[in-house]
């Protein structure tokens, strides 16, 4: 994946970093899809220069074609935080061994979204993002969840080489 193609990408949904946030859980009491989706959450939108070598570090791991895909869900859903989202998502520094609130539900969605539960991921996804588009939201969670798990996606364990 070239830095010309991530320069194209818009990620206009930029989580707060609040550290000050409550922990809900330790990221190690999460399973590896969970904390690969919160990782991504976390680095997609802490600096130009921690996504860059997350993508880097993607393409490594998966291939160019399905770090694309990952990081195409991960705009779509973007996109719908941006304009249908009830609030700002809040979130930790790439860093930090302990997971907000807002984390946990994007990572819950994500996983009920996954593992077939679309109802369920539904019903939680109505508490981030207008009812009327909780469905798109579900599906591309959906995908990104598809994409990023699998025995050759180790963001999580890898996260050190990505954070500066």
């Amino acid at each position: 994946m070239t830095i010309k193609y991530l320069k194209k990408m818009k990620f206009d949904f930029e989580p707060s970093l609040d550290q000050e946030e409550i922990s809900v859980c330790a990221f190690d009491d999460l399973d590896p899809l969970q904390q690969n989706a919160v990782l991504l959450l976390r680095l997609c939108g802490y600096d130009a220069q921690s996504y860059c070598d997350f993508a880097q570090l993607l393409t490594r791991q998966v291939g160019k074609e399905r770090a694309e895909s990952i990081l195409t869900s991960f705009t779509s859903i973007s996109a719908l935080m941006v304009e249908f989202g009830r609030k700002q998502i809040k979130r930790h520094a790439p860093g930090c061994t302990c997971v907000g609130a807002d984390e946990c539900t994007f990572a819950s969605i994500l996983t009920h979204a996954t593992y077939g539960d679309f109802n369920e991921a539904l019903l939680i996804a109505s508490t981030i993002i207008d009812v009327n588009n909780a469905p798109k939201l579900v599906v591309h969670l959906r995908n990104l969840g598809n994409a990023v798990q699998g025995p050759n996606v180790k963001i999580a364990s890898d996260v050190s080489r990505v954070v500066h």
